[in-house]
């Protein structure tokens, strides 16, 4: 699925450069992904075997409260591709399950909440 750069903020690519030298490298995560030993920073380095797996690491900046639009540093952290799709799971879990809802309903299947399927619509079926 190609990166929707529209939910980002306009400076982002400065935000992500900003992060990845606070984190020098490395992963900062430091047990968020229920991975890594809570409290202990993840020793995985960039373009390097993954400490954990072998495999080589690539490090993308994550959303720590998943909203894209988001700059806040504070909000973002540089993970190692192993930790940011473990932290990252649920959230992925849940769009997919509405993904698979909507496209359900697209098809013609009827909401089991009785609600209107059209968007705005309100209305509710006896």
């Amino acid at each position: 699925m190609p990166w929707d750069r529209s939910k980002y903020p306009k400076n982002w690519e400065a935000i992500v450069a900003t992060v990845a030298a606070r984190a020098g490298g490395r992963c900062e995560c430091q047990g968020e992904c229920g991975r890594c030993k809570p409290g202990v920073r993840c020793e995985a380095r960039n373009h390097e075997p993954s400490p954990l797996t072998g495999k080589k690491v690539t490090l993308t900046t994550a959303h720590l409260d998943h909203d894209a639009s988001s700059g806040d540093l504070d909000n973002l952290r540089h993970f190692c591709n192993g930790c940011h799709l473990r932290y990252d799971k649920n959230f992925h879990r849940q769009n997919a399950t509405k993904t698979r809802i909507r496209r359900r309903e697209e098809a013609g299947q009827m909401r089991l909440d009785g609600a209107d399927p059209s968007p705005g619509s309100g209305k509710v079926t006896p």
